[in-house]
């Protein structure tokens, strides 16, 4: 039976050592933990457990993933990347010119300082000095690079064919000849004569005589007798004024003109085919249209022959 001071050695010892197994564990717990944070739910399974990545992980991959994404994509070829660049073209764009009007269109070409547009209003495409642009426009797209060159070029074919065609003939438009009133008969007579067109003869007081005045307003300042006259008339104004002043030969050469007319008061108003040819009277009517009529029944009656 042991005694009382070996029992409490024995206690002592039991405490002893189990206070070294317990700081033995302790050590052991921290070693092994580490200084780790607490695991994220990102990095857990399913289950709750954790998951480890390896240390070169990189974003969404790891390095040996984007290696064989690398491997298993071939390089980029020439003809992608050209694609690629090309891809700035067509391009929505207003352009302002140095005058300040602007235009809405796509740029679908640049060669230089050449730009190939195409304008909204009504499709059509023409090449555009860059110089001829506002400033803005001239810093913007001077440094684009050159692009579907070949629209540009085949705008330039275009203007430069345009530019050396032969124009095509235009129908000949038939010229509308203008009947003006002639105060001397030679050069009257001597139009019929060559377009072949009776002479139309009024003798008048244009200034003092009433009845002349209203013929002159309400037939010969008509559109419908000066188009019938630009087609079938020559115009010879035989005048005897009071006012206003005249020559004293044409006052004589008119008056010599009534006599072998016969005119006995004014206005009175002949047709006839020459100097000397057959002349036929026409009669003043109240309209246009019927004054008109009785012209061209005595241009009927007139021989063909001048």
């Amino acid at each position: 039976m042991k005694s009382y001071s070996d029992q409490s050695i024995d206690v002592r010892y039991r405490f002893t050592l189990s206070a070294v197994t317990a700081l033995s564990l302790m050590v052991g717990m921290i070693y092994l933990g580490g200084c780790n944070p607490p695991a994220l739910q990102s990095d857990l399974k399913p289950d709750g457990k954790e998951i480890s990545l390896p240390e070169e992980s990189i974003g969404a991959g790891t390095v040996s993933d984007i290696d064989s994404r690398n491997a298993a994509s071939p390089a980029s070829s020439d003809s992608d990347i050209e694609s690629v660049k090309k891809s700035q073209f067509p391009l929505s764009r207003v352009i302002t010119n140095s005058t300040g009007r602007s235009i809405s269109g796509t740029i679908i070409g640049k060669e230089g300082e050449l730009i190939a547009f195409k304008r909204d209003a009504d499709g059509k495409a023409f090449l555009i000095s860059i110089a001829q642009l506002s400033t803005k426009d001239q810093l913007d797209l001077i440094e684009l690079p050159d692009e579907s060159v070949e629209t540009v070029v085949a705008l330039q074919s275009q203007h430069n064919t345009a530019g050396t065609k032969e124009p095509e003939s235009a129908p000949q438009q038939q010229k509308i000849r203008r009947a003006e009133w002639h105060e001397d008969p030679d050069a009257a007579f001597a139009e019929s004569k060559a377009l072949g067109l009776p002479v139309y003869v009024l003798f008048t007081g244009s200034d003092w005589c009433p009845p002349c005045k209203m013929l002159e307003k309400t037939i010969h300042k008509t559109s419908e007798f000066s188009d019938f006259a630009d087609k079938n008339l020559v115009l010879l104004m035989v005048d005897f004024p009071e006012r206003k002043s005249q020559n004293a030969k044409v006052k004589e050469r008119n008056q010599e003109l009534a006599t072998e007319f016969g005119v006995s008061g004014y206005p009175t108003i002949f047709l006839t085919n020459g100097a000397k040819g057959t002349r036929e009277t026409i009669q003043r009517t109240e309209s246009v249209e019927s004054f008109l009529s009785g012209i061209e029944e005595a241009i009927s009656k007139l021989p063909k022959s001048v």
